[in-house]
């Protein structure tokens, strides 16, 4: 029996010599590289697409640095805006939609080998929006000049008043020496409520702002109203204004300034190159600059969101 029990000792210690470990976390070392590729991806689309909105921020910005450092001071008294707070025509807002889709386009092609011209190719999309642009804003302000040009033809106050659209939008000139106020006076007379009247009518037709500035002749002026021309000037501008808030448009474009005699259009030397200089300029701001500005603000906004809309 000795014997017996001996070799059944034997034989569980040779088998528990030869019994094999099993190991239960060898899935930590493919878990980890998975994981470690996935993070190298993610770094790689997460550094092209910040490349991709980088480019456009520093575009945007540049064009937003060259429209607000134009000729002349308007720039500086009239905000145009670009926050999207100021609604655009239907016509304005079908180019913000266009651009942002040749954005999102252009970053998209970037990813793939052909990048490099797809994204020159988006940019003169850009380009040609921007350009657009322009040409929108300022045939809305020449639908605007025509309308205020039939009026006062109309109305006979074609010598009164005259437009034209420069840099600074659409300008809106009223001579006056007595025409709009008598001589150093700031009461609207009959014939100028007359003639500020179809010239609010047809900024009622439109949202862009409007700036209003008084401007007088050379000949000092000395009365207990109006120590001087800054204040004859300005007094005069305000009730444009104020005329114009009556017709109801939103007191918030409105904008009034007084020049006095500093902003000739004509020599001070002759009567007639006076009664020139004694004006009032209602100026209809372009919403070129800010729509330019909100194309530039959509464009880096769509590039910045392509990782998270479009990635697979």
């Amino acid at each position: 029996m000795s014997a017996d029990g001996h070799g059944s000792g034997h034989d569980d210690e040779a088998h528990e010599e030869h019994e094999e470990h099993v190991n239960h976390e060898a899935w930590v070392i493919p878990y980890a590289d998975l994981l470690t590729l996935l993070m190298a991806m993610f770094i790689a689309l997460f550094a092209v697409s910040n490349v991709d909105a980088q480019k456009f921020k520093e575009l945007a910005s540049g064009f937003n640095q060259a429209l607000r450092t134009g000729s002349g001071n308007s720039a500086t008294i009239i905000d145009l805006g670009g926050s999207g707070d100021k609604p655009f025509s239907a016509e304005l807002n079908s180019l913000v939609r266009n651009v942002v889709e040749a954005a999102r386009n252009g970053a998209k092609a970037a990813l793939e080998p052909e990048g490099k011209a797809a994204a020159a190719l988006t940019l003169q999309q850009l380009d040609r929006s921007l350009q657009d642009a322009d040409v929108q804003a300022t045939t809305e302000l020449q639908k605007v000049q025509q309308l205020i040009n039939e009026q006062a033809a109309l109305g006979g106050f074609g010598e009164a008043l005259q437009t034209t659209i420069d840099d600074r939008g659409l300008v809106i000139t009223v001579v006056t020496d007595a025409v709009v106020f008598r001589s150093g006076s700031a009461d609207l007379g009959a014939s100028g409520s007359s003639i500020l009247q179809l010239v609010g009518t047809a900024l009622g037709t439109i949202d862009n702002h409007v700036l209003v500035e008084g401007h007088t002749d050379d000949v000092p002026i000395n009365t207990a109203s109006f120590p001087s021309n800054w204040e004859l000037s300005s007094a005069r501008a305000g009730a444009v204004v104020r005329f114009f808030e009556r017709m109801s448009l939103t007191p918030g474009r409105l904008q009034a300034a007084g020049f006095a005699d500093t902003r000739p259009i004509d020599g001070n030397d002759t009567e007639t190159g006076r009664a020139r200089n004694r004006r009032v300029e209602v100026i209809v701001a372009s919403d070129a600059g800010a729509l330019k500005t909100r194309i530039l603000e959509e464009a880096a906004l769509a590039s910045s969101r392509l990782s998270r809309t479009d990635t697979p």
